[in-house]
C-alpha cells in the first residue's frame, strides 16, 4: 500500500507502524478537521438537511484525506479494530476502535450530512428517548455560559489521549451551539490544556469555544486570550520534583508501556496524571498493582503527611493534585476552576440560567460552585448511575440524563441549529 497521498501527512505504512507515527499522523489531521468545520459554519450550512458538503474545496480535501486515512488504518496487519503496532519496539495488538469509529463518522457526515453520522451511532440506552429528554431541557433555551466536561460527555472515551481527537462532525454541532444558543462556552477538563492536550486535540470552528484545562487553572478564550492560575514557587518545585521522580519510574522496562496507553503521562498546571490501565484493559493487573505502591511509596517521600498532594485513584488514571488554596484538606476541583475562570475571564453570569454538562462525581463541583453564587443551573449529565442522578438533580435546578455523549452531542447540535433558523 502506498500510505496517504495528501502532502502533508506522513504514510502510515502496512508492515511497520510506530505508536508515534500514528499520533503524528492523527495530531496532522487535525487543521483539516477544524478548516472543515469552520466552512461549514461559516456557510452556514445544515448538515441535518444537507449532504453535499464535500464539494466545497476544504471540505473535499478533507473528506479524501480521512478516507485515505481510514484505509491506511485497515490495511495495517490484524482484523475489526485491532491492529498491529510498534511500541518501544515491541508489536502489540492495539484496539483502534475510536480512531476508526470518528474517522467513519466524519466521512459519513461529509458525504451524507448528518442523517449520515446518526446512523453509525450507537448508545446503551433508547437513542431517540434520551435525546427527547434532552432536548426537552435545552430546546428554544439560551444560556449565559455553558461549562463542560470533555471525555465521556462530548467525546467518547478513547483507549489514548494522545490520538482522542475531536471529530469535525461534533466540532460543527458544539462549535454551533456556542455560537447560537450561549454567550460562554467553556469545554473545562481536568487533561492539561498545552503540549499534547486540549488545544491539539480540538477541532472547534475559530473563535466559538474557550478552552480551559487542568480543571480549569488554565485557559484561551475563544478570542486567543489565555490565563492561568499562578503557583507558589513552593508549588512549582514540589511539582517538579513529583515529576522528576515519576518520569524516572516510567523509564523502567516494566512500566514504559504506561506512558503510550489510555492518558499516558500528563503534565499539567498544578497536577500530574499517569495512566495505569485504558479502557481495553490493556495492561496486566500485576503491572498496575506495583506501579500504584510506587507512586505511594514516592509520594510518602516528598509529602510524608500528605498535606500537599491528593491521590485520587480513578481505576484507570493516577492523579496527584495540588491541595486547594480555599480547602487544603482537598486537591483543586472543577468548583474552583469554574469560580476562577468566572474572575478571570469577567463573566457576568446574572440570574442564569447555566448549563453544566458532566459524567462523574468529579463534575458535580461545578454545579455546587454555581448554586453557592445564586445562579440558576442546568445539567445535563452522561450518567446511568443512579447514585450520581440523584446527587445531580440536588444541585441543579432542572436536569436531563442520557447513557453516551452521542446523545448530548447530537442534542446540543440540533438545539444550536434551531436557534440559527430566524423566527
Amino acid at each position: 500500500m502506498a500510505g496517504i497521498s495528501s502532502g502533508t501527512l506522513p504514510p502510515l505504512l502496512e508492515a511497520s507502524v510506530t505508536l508515534d507515527e500514528l499520533y503524528e499522523h492523527f495530531d496532522r489531521l487535525r487543521p483539516l478537521r477544524r478548516r472543515a468545520a469552520s466552512a461549514i459554519l461559516e456557510n452556514g450550512l445544515d448538515l441535518d438537511a444537507h449532504h453535499a458538503c464535500h464539494r466545497a474545496p476544504v471540505c473535499g480535501e478533507t473528506l479524501s484525506t480521512l478516507e485515505e486515512t481510514l484505509h491506511a488504518i485497515d490495511s495495517l496487519p490484524g482484523s475489526g479494530s485491532s491492529r498491529e503496532i510498534e511500541i518501544d519496539g515491541r508489536s502489540l495488538t492495539v484496539n483502534l476502535e475510536y480512531e476508526r469509529t470518528e474517522l467513519q463518522r466524519d466521512i459519513a457526515c461529509l458525504r451524507l450530512g448528518m442523517k449520515g453520522v446518526v446512523q453509525t451511532l450507537h448508545v446503551p440506552g433508547a437513542f431517540e428517548q434520551e435525546l427527547d429528554d434532552v432536548l426537552e431541557l435545552i430546546h428554544d433555551r439560551r444560556y449565559t455560559c455553558v461549562f463542560s466536561d470533555r471525555d465521556g460527555t462530548i467525546a467518547n472515551y478513547s483507549g489514548r489521549y494522545r490520538s482522542s481527537h475531536q471529530p469535525l462532525y461534533a466540532a460543527v454541532r458544539l462549535g454551533r451551539f456556542a455560537m447560537t444558543a450561549t454567550d460562554h462556552f467553556f469545554v473545562l477538563t481536568s487533561g492539561p490544556l498545552y503540549g499534547h492536550g486540549l488545544l491539539s486535540l480540538s477541532a472547534f470552528p475559530e473563535g466559538t469555544v474557550h478552552l480551559a484545562g487542568s480543571k480549569g487553572r488554565e485557559f484561551v478564550r475563544s478570542d486567543g486570550t489565555a490565563g492561568s492560575f499562578p503557583l507558589r514557587e513552593e508549588e512549582r518545585l514540589l511539582i517538579m520534583k513529583l515529576d522528576e521522580r515519576l518520569r524516572a519510574l516510567l523509564e523502567r522496562p516494566d512500566y514504559s508501556l504506561l506512558a503510550s496507553i489510555g492518558s499516558g503521562y500528563q503534565q499539567k498546571l498544578g497536577q500530574l496524571t499517569v495512566s495505569i490501565q485504558d479502557i481495553h484493559r490493556s495492561v496486566p493487573s500485576e503491572i498496575s498493582e506495583s506501579f500504584l505502591d510506587e507512586i505511594t511509596t514516592i509520594l510518602r517521600q516528598i509529602d510524608p503527611d500528605r498535606s500537599r498532594f491528593e491521590l485520587d485513584h480513578t481505576g484507570f488514571d493516577v492523579e496527584l493534585t495540588l491541595a486547594s488554596d480555599v480547602d487544603r484538606a482537598r486537591g483543586y476541583h472543577k468548583g474552583d476552576g469554574v469560580n476562577y475562570l468566572i474572575e478571570a475571564c469577567g463573566l457576568d453570569l446574572g440570574e442564569g440560567p447555566v448549563l453544566v454538562c458532566g459524567d462523574t462525581p468529579s463534575d458535580l463541583p461545578m454545579l455546587e460552585a454555581l448554586a453557592q453564587r445564586g445562579v440558576e443551573t442546568h445539567a445535563v449529565f452522561v450518567a446511568p448511575d443512579a447514585d450520581l442522578r440523584a446527587r445531580v438533580q440536588q444541585a441543579s435546578s432542572a436536569a436531563a440524563f442520557c447513557t453516551g455523549p452521542d446523545v448530548l452531542v447530537t442534542a446540543l447540535g440540533i438545539a444550536g441549529q434551531a436557534m440559527s433558523v430566524p423566527t
